[in-house]
């Protein structure tokens, strides 16, 4: 969670994408529990971490599991090609329902910004986000 302390030291600096809300939350209130919970506004959230990379640091499991949240890494749709972005699929499954989701990886989209946190809504009580700061980047899967 150092990204978002870097966020939380500028927060001028940081540009908020997606859910803009649970960004906002996210970015500026959110406390590290345990390894597998947070608090964001006072809500308890479970979280699986899918992709974390920074100096000395490139996580990307094929499969994780954490606070009740399954994610595997799906493969890539054949020789399809990106401009400007790489689509990163997966599969997750959290209180007996299973969802399939994208992610995508595109770098200049932080580059004028101290931080970004982009969120999203996976289905009912599940969400995505991507937090980067710098060269630091995580991406967690998070079930309320």
């Amino acid at each position: 969670m150092l990204v978002l302390a870097k966020a939380r030291a500028d927060p001028n600096g940081v540009q908020l994408l997606g859910d803009v809300g649970l960004s906002r939350a996210l970015a500026f209130s959110a406390e590290v529990l345990n390894e597998t919970a947070l608090s964001i506004n006072g809500s308890v959230y479970r979280y699986a971490i899918v992709r974390a990379r920074g100096p000395g640091l490139e996580f990307e499991p094929r499969e994780v599991e954490a606070g009740g949240i399954s994610v595997a890494a799906l493969p890539a749709e054949g020789t399809a090609t990106y401009t400007g972005g790489r689509p990163y699929r997966y599969s997750i499954r959290y209180g007996g329902r299973e969802h399939n989701i994208t992610l995508w990886d595109i770098p200049f989209t932080a580059a004028g910004f101290k931080a970004t946190v982009n969120t999203g809504e996976v289905g009912g009580d599940l969400y995505w986000a991507e937090i980067t700061a710098g060269s630091e980047e995580i991406w967690l899967v998070l079930g309320r």
